[in-house]
Order: structure tokens, then C-alpha cells, then sequence
């Protein structure tokens, strides 16, 4: 697929014009996150979430240097309001960032940093609109929990990284015994009750956020009420969620065609990918 700008988007050679709209490029219809987004949008990101997204990032950080060649672009695939963004843009000041999201309205929490730092792309993971081959380093934080196939999200990301080139993934396991069967009843509950009851229950969940099994680390002695319904919306309102197990993990890995360099110990499913220099060329030999 070739693009070419104009004044409104870009234009496809083949599936014709899409809109930019307040500096968000429009490829696919969302049909969820907008309203999660809508009603949880704040100004500003939580410090102890950048934190977070600081300690993820640190096989990145190491892998580019303290000087990275300023032409490297950097694909963050499921960015929501931008939290691991803000952390690269605080680290580095001359790469180019790119965000997706499948909700433009998630854009809308960006910091004028950000902004001002990184292209905004809405479009579904699994169909991204982007040059093969195109970026030095992809991350996909939780993401790949809310496609139809996790597998083949990772699949079409692996297809979006340059030979050499490192994804970084993160993904929770099965919910365990009490919490897991909360998890599922609250997600049964919501879906049944719909927009009224979720709202409700997700105003109940707030104050005990801080002794939930989330790895965010928010509640609201360090975040507003606002970013802790984000954190659990997130959890409890997607029509799809999936937890691999670890056997779904081997399968998912070995089918993208990357290579493990790290497997971090004591957390969720957190890889660290690597795209073999030879990957090219065997992809065009299958």
C-alpha cells in the first residue's frame, strides 16, 4: 500500500482517502475504547505509572545507548494516553516516536510534550498502516491482551520491526483461584448490567483499587479518581481480554519468528524480541 499526504490525511493508492483530525491519522472505525476513553481521560498521566513504564523499558533504554542514531523510529502499539511514551520522550530527545491506539479520544490525554514529540495513528493493531520492515524498536505494553488473536497482533508487529531491530512485550497470565473468579464475575456483571451498571461498579471498585492484584501500582493516595477508574475500566469493560497461558506464550513466540533476549523473572509474561538480520530474507524465500 502506498501513501501520499494531502491537505485533510493521506491517500491510499488502493482504499482511497484517510482523514487527520487534530493531528490524529483515522484508519479504523473503534468500536469500544472511544467511550472507555471519554470517561476517564485526564490531564496528565500518573507519575508512579511512568515509573512503571521506566522500569519496562530499562532492556530498551540499554539497547539504544545514551546517543541513538536520531533517525530510528520507535513504535509504541497500543499507547493509550501515552504513559511509556512520556518515558522515552524523557530518556531521548531526538527519536521519532510513533503512537497507536484504536481510540482517537486516548490521544486527547497527551501531554503538550507529547504532542508536540509524536505521531498520532489511529488503526487497528492487527491491520497497522505502516511500511514493513519500518521501525528500529516496537513496544506493546498489555496490548496484545485485547486483539481477537493475540498471536496474530504479534505476528503483524514482528512484520512492522527491521532485522535487528527489539520488541518489547508485556501480557498477564490466567487470574489464579479468588481473584481470577472476581475478575471473570466482575467482567460477566458489566456486561449484563452495561453502561449504567459498569459505571456503578467501577465507582465501587475505586477506593480498593490499592489492594487489587494491578501491576500499575495506582490508588488514590497517588492518583486522581479519574486515572484509577482508567486502571480498572481497562480491566473490566473490554468485550475481549485474554490471559495465555504459558504454553499459548511458546506457541505465540515461536510463530512470530523472534528471537528471546530477555525473559524478565517475578512478573507478568515481559519479553524483550529480537528480529534476526537474516529474518528478511528468509521471510521472502517462504
Amino acid at each position: 500500500m502506498e501513501l501520499a499526504k494531502n491537505g485533510s490525511g493521506v491517500v491510499c493508492d488502493q482504499h482511497g482517502i484517510f482523514e487527520c483530525k487534530n493531528n490524529v491519522f483515522l484508519f479504523a472505525p473503534d468500536k469500544h475504547f472511544g467511550d472507555h476513553w471519554d470517561t476517564v481521560i485526564d490531564d496528565a498521566v500518573p507519575e508512579v505509572k511512568i515509573e512503571q513504564a521506566k522500569s519496562f523499558l530499562k532492556p530498551l533504554f540499554k539497547h539504544l545507548g545514551d546517543t541513538p542514531d536520531n533517525t530510528q523510529m520507535i513504535l509504541d502499539a497500543g499507547c493509550g494516553n501515552g504513559a511509556h511514551l512520556t518515558a522515552i520522550a524523557q530518556q531521548y530527545d531526538t527519536l521519532n516516536l510513533v503512537g497507536l491506539d484504536i481510540s482517537p479520544e486516548a490521544f486527547e490525554g497527551f501531554s503538550q510534550i507529547l504532542r508536540n514529540r509524536v505521531w498520532t495513528v489511529q488503526a487497528d493493531m492487527q491491520a497497522p498502516p505502516f511500511t514493513r520492515d519500518g521501525f528500529d524498536a516496537i513496544i506493546a505494553f498489555g496490548s496484545l491482551a485485547y486483539m481477537p488473536s493475540p498471536g496474530a497482533a504479534l505476528l503483524s508487529l514482528a512484520r512492522l520491526l527491521k532485522p535487528g531491530g527489539t520488541l518489547g512485550i508485556w501480557i498477564a497470565p490466567p487470574q489464579p483461584g479468588l481473584a481470577g473468579a472476581l475478575l471473570r464475575g466482575v467482567r460477566r456483571l458489566c456486561q449484563l448490567t452495561g453502561r449504567i451498571g459498569t459505571k456503578m461498579m467501577t465507582n465501587a471498585l475505586v477506593p480498593f483499587l490499592g489492594l487489587m492484584p494491578t501491576k500499575s501500582g495506582i490508588h488514590l493516595r497517588n492518583a486522581t479518581w479519574k486515572q484509577c477508574r482508567e486502571v480498572i475500566q481497562v480491566n473490566i469493560t473490554p468485550e475481549t481480554l485474554h490471559f495465555p497461558t504459558k504454553t499459548d506464550m511458546k506457541t505465540m513466540l515461536k510463530d512470530s519468528g523472534l528471537e528471546v533476549l530477555l525473559e524478565v523473572e517475578n512478573e507478568p509474561y515481559t519479553y524483550w524480541l529480537h528480529k534476526p538480520l537474516t529474518a528478511e530474507r528468509k521471510d521472502m524465500a517462504s
